[in-house]
């Protein structure tokens, strides 16, 4: 799968450089024979790269957040918003090809960055759309 998606995003004019790890607080319970405590995060970029000083490592631990109606795998807006930080100016854009529950839209709109997602499920699409509406009303 991880195969599929570097050339997927080479033939984009993306590089994927790097796999990190995010360790979450707890198990997630599944259909595997290890119960899965970490979620892999694709780290790449289109064009120019810049990367700010961080102490991060390629290991994040980030406390995983309750269970959401949103979506089966919300991800910490807190754990978002720190890569973003990390790896983008204000008015740079960030693209997420997994748009889910629209947590990276959310960290980009806090963090004064442009999202371009992308959802396949039109259900997720919508609560997509309905936080954002909900953040911006409360902002603007």
């Amino acid at each position: 799968m991880i195969f599929a998606l570097k050339e997927a995003m080479a033939g984009s004019g993306f590089k994927l450089a790097q796999l990190l790890v995010w360790v979450k607080n707890q198990a997630v319970i599944g259909r595997r024979d290890y119960l899965a405590k970490h979620e892999l995060i694709a780290y790449g970029w289109h064009g120019a790269h810049c990367f700010f000083k961080s102490k991060d490592a390629s290991v994040l631990y980030c406390p995983k957040p309750n269970a959401s109606p949103l979506h089966p795998t919300t991800k910490p807006a807190s754990l978002i918003r720190r890569l973003i930080l990390n790896s983008s100016k204000v008015y740079d854009t960030v693209y997420d090809p997994f748009g889910g529950s629209g947590t990276t839209l959310i960290a980009c709109e806090q963090t004064k960055r442009k999202c371009l997602t992308i959802e396949i499920d039109s259900s997720y699409c919508k609560t997509i759309t309905e936080r954002y509406k909900k953040l911006t009303r409360r902002y603007k």
